[in-house]
């Protein structure tokens, strides 16, 4: 009910804004999508009480079809949480919660959609392109 004071820093105001889906983040509880101070395309964690707690550099460029481009999860063993990022060159970039590059790949395609969850006890990414719908098994 009270407005703080605004926050600032090296980067800039996000563009794109998403909260964790997994419980008790401990560190980004939120994840930005914005620019650093020189221009590059970058992935901001948050914590709750907003400040910067790391980046991730992420590929240059626009997305050429709408898409929600961030995404959490809670599919990793060993981590407390994941943020997925589908990047506009098509490669898709796995951040762990503490800020840490898990893992990333390339679709080769422009991507319109990116959902993680779990069916059963098995994590699955969905991914949505031009060429169809997809859908990967992560195996723990």
């Amino acid at each position: 009910g009270r407005g703080d004071p605004k926050k600032s820093g090296p980067i800039g105001p996000p563009a794109r804004l998403a909260v964790a889906s997994f419980p008790t983040p401990t560190q980004a509880a939120m994840v930005g999508i914005s620019n650093d101070s020189k221009g590059n395309l970058v992935a901001v964690g948050l914590t709750s009480q907003l400040r910067e707690c790391w980046s991730y550099q992420l590929p240059a460029g626009a997305h050429q079809q709408p898409i929600e481009p961030i995404a959490s999860s809670n599919i990793l063993e060993g981590h407390q949480g994941e943020w997925w990022f589908a990047a506009a060159d098509g490669s898709i970039h796995i951040v762990t919660e503490d800020g840490k590059l898990h893992d990333s790949f390339a679709r080769g395609a422009v991507l319109s959609g990116l959902a993680v969850g779990k069916h059963g006890d098995q994590g699955v990414v969905v991914i949505s392109s031009a060429e169809g719908v997809s859908a990967v098994q992560i195996s723990k």
